[in-house]
């Protein structure tokens, strides 16, 4: 298959960087951006990223279509997107790389597949790529994997597993239940032992006896507030997962409540180039244990119910 334009949706932080690279490789990519902040279209324009205003636009002019957003979001714009297609009778490869669950991956799928375009499940795992450096492992299942495929001339890493629809899907869940699920299980942690008067001494015995883990959490704790919104959904897709398998959902969706008290303070509403709080673990630790205390991180509707 030969690819000459590919549309990402949306230029967040992960969609403008797999833009960029694509771009860089001399593909035109487009996206659209109708509804879309000024930051999202300022990453967009950053990254050589066309926006072409629609989802018909997208549909009509795209061989192989990306779709990156928040988890609550991808069936919605599946949806849409397949609309579009049915209208513009595409030949359109959709490729699902959303922090879903295989059961939810499973009715998207059927969506796409109903409007008559290819549909490939892909989980994406690690952080976003950099033109000219490693980047994260495109996981990519069903019988429509190969098309996906064709971009790894192209500056990604895609990686075709054996499988249907829904294999990429419980390999993203499981890895991120542990990556973000360990991250959000140390702040927890770390914040409750600040707001005992103990901070200090759990740190210390850390870095004592668990200096591995403290590099880890110092690495990843502080760059996670400002993004954090969008990990509330993929921990609900992750708890849906061990579920169907079996294994309880409260873990997770635990996690989820986490993301929601982190999202709804005041770190979580920094943006991520404009951070001035919380850029040290330590900062992180201290300006959550300060609103744990606060009686708007009771009241708060979105610690209570999210975004």
């Amino acid at each position: 298959m030969t690819v000459e334009t590919v549309a990402v949706v949306s230029a967040g932080d992960m969609g403008h960087a797999v833009g960029a690279v694509l771009a860089n490789s001399g593909l035109e990519v487009i996206t659209a951006l109708d509804g879309r902040s000024r930051r999202t279209r300022d990453l967009a324009a950053k990254a050589g990223m066309v926006d072409v205003g629609d989802a018909d636009t997208l549909v009509a002019r795209a061989g192989i279509l990306l779709s990156i957003i928040p988890p609550d979001q991808a069936v919605g714009f599946a949806d849409r997107i397949s609309a579009a297609v049915i209208s513009a009778g595409a030949d359109l490869v959709f490729v699902d790389c959303n922090a879903i669950s295989p059961d939810t991956t499973g009715k998207l799928g059927a969506i796409v597949t109903a409007s008559g375009a290819r549909f490939v499940d892909a989980g994406i795992v690690g952080g976003p790529p950099k033109i000219g450096g490693k980047g994260p492992r495109f996981y990519a299942s069903g019988e429509h994997a190969d098309a996906f495929a064709v971009l790894a001339d192209h500056g990604l890493d895609v990686r075709v597993i054996d499988g249907a629809v829904g294999q990429a899907s419980a390999l993203k869940m499981c890895y991120a239940a542990i990556t973000k699920g360990a991250a959000l299980l140390g702040t927890g942690a770390l914040v409750t032992a600040e707001a005992m008067g103990v901070g200090d001494l759990l740190l210390a015995e850390l870095r004592s006896s668990q200096a591995a883990m403290l590099g880890w959490l110092e690495g990843r704790m502080p760059s996670m507030p400002p993004k954090v919104y969008r990990w509330v959904g993929e921990m609900e897709e992750i708890a849906a997962t061990y579920e169907a398998a079996g294994l309880t959902p409260d873990f997770h969706l635990g996690a989820a409540a986490m993301c929601r008290f982190i999202e709804s303070s005041p770190l979580g509403k920094e943006v991520p180039e404009k951070r001035t709080m919380g850029t040290t673990l330590e900062g992180v630790i201290e300006h959550l244990a300060e609103f744990a205390a606060a009686p708007e991180a009771r009241r708060s509707p979105a610690a209570a119910k999210g975004r």
